[in-house]
């Protein structure tokens, strides 16, 4: 860690926090790498962008699906993909997020509920880019690799399952704390 960083991580809940933290990171109306925008202005232009969509499409379907339903759908889809190696679905109560994947299998959490958008974006997310990725590098004979978190970070939405809600709340954020930084 580095001193700036426990710097800032000592002022939390202080005035010096906000502080700290537009110096290290900027603030919200702070030019971002063009040198002609802020982060407020694009936060903006994306809401303006989604705000388009609202009502004419449904970006988020009502989450009616639970954990058994997901292990069935998933039970049938995987087959098709994996052969006789696909992974074991568990439904299970000691999972902290909705769903984890490891080698082999994909837990679901006994009492999350799903949508349909939930049930591709497992597919696509956990069964390919962590299991399918991690068998890929484990086949290979001379640099064998195992499976490996970040590699779903950089993993496309590829089940299209856009969150209109994730927008907004990082538009109001950077709008509070814009706020907050002319009140400070």
């Amino acid at each position: 860690m580095t001193e700036t960083t426990a710097a800032l991580l000592s002022a939390v809940g202080t005035r010096e926090f906000h502080r700290r933290s537009v110096a290290l990171y900027g603030a919200p109306g702070s030019p971002i790498a063009d040198g002609k925008r802020t982060a407020l202005d694009l936060a903006r232009r994306l809401d303006g962008l989604l705000a388009d969509l609202e009502g004419g499409m449904r970006l988020e379907p009502p989450v009616v699906l639970d954990a058994p339903e997901i292990k069935r759908r998933l039970d049938a889809a995987l087959p098709a993909h994996f052969g006789a190696d696909a992974p074991r679905i568990e439904v299970t109560r000691n999972e902290s997020g909705k769903a984890a994947a490891g080698r082999d299998y994909i837990k679901l959490r006994e009492d999350a509920m799903f949508s349909d958008l939930d049930v591709t974006q497992l597919l696509q997310h956990e069964a390919f880019v962590h299991i399918a990725t991690g068998k890929n590098g484990q086949a290979q004979a001379h640099f064998p690799c195992p499976p490996a978190e970040p590699i779903g970070i950089y993993a496309p939405d590829s089940a299209g399952a856009a969150r209109r809600r994730v927008s907004a709340r990082q538009r109001t954020i950077a709008t509070a704390i814009a706020i907050a930084a002319r009140l400070a």
